[in-house]
């Protein structure tokens, strides 16, 4: 068990954690709508040049925690994408990013592959949605919105 853990809320469509008071960590509603959550949203580690080319200072390389323990970084580099326009050119790069950071995945106990689509949302947001087969035949899609810092 985990000291905290990210649980997607279906109903505000965010990611909860559970405060580190509470006994009990509840089970995420769907596990598959936590993982997609969670990879997409988790800063991948880059190296300096990926950070430099991306306009950033190279002070900051992104990475999760757990990444000393693993030769991939886990979670996906969407965060190079804060202060990019939103143009076709970065719907292709988040695209890629985000394809390219759930097939880490593939196969899971839940899905056999992922398929990842962009779409413009509104001058400062774009919609990923991602469409997981899962291993009974079926599909099941998820949007989630990726907000730009700046117009």
């Amino acid at each position: 068990m985990s000291a905290i853990h990210i649980c997607y809320n279906a109903a505000t469509f965010t990611g909860d954690i559970a405060p580190l008071t509470t006994a009990v960590i509840p089970e995420p509603e769907n596990p598959l709508q936590t993982l997609i959550y969670t990879v997409l949203f988790t800063n991948a580690r880059v190296a300096l040049e990926e950070a430099l080319q991306a306009g950033l200072d190279g002070s900051e390389l992104g990475g999760h925690w757990a990444d000393m323990f693993y030769e991939q970084s886990f979670g996906s580099k969407l965060w190079l994408l804060k202060a990019a326009k939103n143009i076709p050119v970065t719907h292709e790069r988040a695209r890629l990013f985000a394809d390219a950071a759930l097939k880490q995945f593939i196969p899971t106990q839940y899905a056999r592959s992922f398929t990842v689509s962009t779409s413009r949302k509104s001058k400062t947001a774009m919609n990923i949605v991602v469409t997981a087969l899962l291993n009974d035949g079926s599909e099941f899609t998820q949007t989630e919105e990726f907000s730009f810092a700046s117009v």
